[in-house]
This record gives structure tokens, C-alpha cells and sequence, in this order.
């Protein structure tokens, strides 16, 4: 599992692991980075320097344009024939950026949260919450909770 700019072994309980996937639109057209989900400063996004990863400032060129393909995280192409995947250094275990042409790069599997602590989870639970209460104050006091 990649932790900043050095891969650890995975734990689902280790919540520097965890990554949360950023979409802003400039100019119309879709700009993805990957972010440190549970670091709150903003400079905590995946940024390309070089042959190397750090992290960074997410408004950067360079934490923009990340994708994943068959497993592959890359940024700049395809993650097959052309952009710069992520593999994984035989010496240290840095996150290290080859060309994806050259077929060596780390295998990632993505997966959502399902400890009860996803932030998504738990903000539609509130909004449904505050809905409910909404409509019991409009309807002169009856309620009826569904989550």
C-alpha cells in the first residue's frame, strides 16, 4: 500500500493508508488527483517529480492527471502504452515512476471503505437525519425515520 512516497504493508485499521480520489473541473474539463483521505492540510495530494512521487500541494500541475488502468496508477497516458506508472523500488520500497511502455509497475486494488467510518457514508446518514426532522417541523410534528 502506498504511504505518501514509500509502500507498507496493507491494514485495513491504518488510516494513513487511505486515499481519496479529487475531481475538479477547469474550464469545463474533468482534473483528478489522489489525496491523503484523512490529512485535513492541503498539501496532501499525490504529485509527480520527476522519475519520483511526493506529496504536495493538490492545486499543482503535477497532482493532477492520475488514473488507474488494470491496476496500474499512472499519470499522463494511458497507463498501458504511454504515461508513467508507479512501481515500486526493489531497494527501499520508494514509489518510483517508470514509462508504463516498459510493463513494470505496481498492481493496485481500489476499494471503498466499509468499516462505518467512510465520510460519504456517514454524511448522507446525517443529511437523511436532517431531512426527516425537516419534514416532522413542516408537518406539525409527526415523523417517520427511514435510513
Amino acid at each position: 500500500m502506498l504511504h505518501g512516497i514509500q509502500f507498507r504493508a496493507c491494514s485495513d485499521e491504518d488510516r494513513t493508508l487511505r486515499w481519496g480520489v479529487g475531481v475538479r473541473f477547469k474550464r469545463g474539463r474533468p482534473q483528478n488527483s489522489l489525496y491523503k483521505f484523512y490529512n485535513s492540510s492541503s498539501d496532501a495530494c499525490l504529485l509527480e517529480k520527476g522519475d519520483a512521487v511526493s506529496l504536495g500541494d493538490c492545486s499543482s500541475k503535477y497532482a493532477h492527471g492520475w488514473g488507474v488502468t488494470k491496476g496500474r496508477l499512472c499519470r499522463g497516458g494511458d497507463c498501458v502504452r504511454s504515461g508513467a506508472c508507479l512501481a515500486r523500488s526493489a531497494f527501499d520500497s520508494a514509489a518510483k515512476l517508470l514509462p508504463c511502455k516498459q510493463n513494470v509497475y505496481e498492481h493496485l486494488t481500489l476499494t471503498l471503505d466499509s468499516d462505518g467510518s467512510d465520510a460519504l457514508t456517514q454524511a448522507l446518514k446525517e443529511a437523511a437525519v436532517r431531512e426527516n426532522e425537516e419534514k416532522a417541523t413542516s408537518t406539525g410534528g409527526r415523523s417517520s425515520y427511514q435510513l
